[in-house]
């Protein structure tokens, strides 16, 4: 029997597919790296969380694998920790 692709060879779609994730791999590092010099840890942001707006002081920035924008910051008011994204940030 003729097999045109043996087991452990990589197909045209499996190279493309190998190809995009290195590409939003790279990608999602450029979004994390961009957004920790924009907001660094210990700075105040005005956050918009529903219809609240709270200062908050950043403590931590997601891993690029996990969620790329998200950051963490303790709400200066009520030391409650709390999660958000850059369009969340007010003013900045």
């Amino acid at each position: 029997m003729n097999n045109a692709n043996p087991r452990g060879a990589k197909s045209a779609s499996g190279k493309r597919i190998e190809a995009a994730e290195a590409d939003y791999k790279a990608a999602a590092k450029a979004l994390t790296q961009a957004i920790r010099r924009a907001y660094p840890a210990g700075t105040l942001v005005d956050v918009q969380i529903g219809n609240a707006v709270i200062v908050a002081e950043i403590i931590r920035h997601s891993d690029f694998y996990r969620d790329p924008q998200k950051m963490t910051g303790i709400n200066i008011h009520t030391g409650k920790t709390r999660n958000f994204y850059p369009f969340q940030i007010i003013g900045n």
